[in-house]
């Protein structure tokens, strides 16, 4: 199965990336073909905007093709942060973008360890839209699937729990955090994605 993974990836935003490091493993390891699309700078496979109505569109653009769509939600991405009366006109516009384009791929995994590190996201019409449009959603926590359930209205049988005992996602961002450049990232990231696939494969 083809599948597309969006969050920030290495060598930049190294504890968001390191999340995304470990979805791409999962997915890996799983016997899927993983595209990663992250920000420009990054050592994905395609760089684009993640974050804000153009990330939202730049989505629905590189989701083509592909069976499912792994979204990593944090402070980071998909919603842009700014203070005051802009952040809050900017979340609106966001979230509306991001709820719009998660109905229309109609099959979106979002990883949110905690939904409320996310500025804006869980609360009013607009939280709502936004995380009732996934087909999926993946927590950390109890609470953060109660606060999904009962403030953002999404379904009970959308939201899971992640297994608190998968493994940490430093074990699989190991060498790259260390990387002086994107072309050194790029090649401790292919050697890590070749042991994964080896070794699924002999798990096979």
């Amino acid at each position: 199965m083809r599948v597309l993974v969006i969050g920030p990836y290495p060598p930049f935003a190294r504890r968001e990336a390191s999340r995304t490091m470990a979805a791409v493993r999962e997915q890996v390891v799983g016997g899927n073909e993983v595209t990663v699309l992250s920000g420009a700078g990054s050592a994905a496979h395609r760089r684009d905007e993640i974050a804000g109505w153009r990330g939202a569109l730049a989505s629905l653009r590189h989701a083509r093709g592909f069976a499912l769509v792994v979204l990593l939600a944090g402070p980071e991405a998909p919603l842009r942060a700014a203070p005051g009366r802009r952040g809050r006109i900017i979340r609106l516009v966001d979230c509306v973008a991001w709820g719009l384009a998660l109905r229309l791929l109609r099959r979106v995994t979002i990883l949110a360890d905690d939904p409320d590190l996310i500025p804006g996201s869980v609360g009013g019409r607009t939280g709502r839209f936004l995380w009732s449009g996934a087909a999926r959603v993946v927590v950390g926590s109890e609470r953060s699937r109660e606060r999904l359930l009962t403030v953002a209205g999404v379904a009970p049988d959308r939201v899971t729990i992640a297994e608190t005992d998968a493994p940490t996602p430093v074990d699989w961002s190991e060498g790259w955090e260390h990387a002086a450049d994107r072309e050194a990232a790029v090649s401790a990231i292919a050697r890590r994605a070749a042991r994964d696939r080896r070794a699924a494969e002999r798990g096979r």
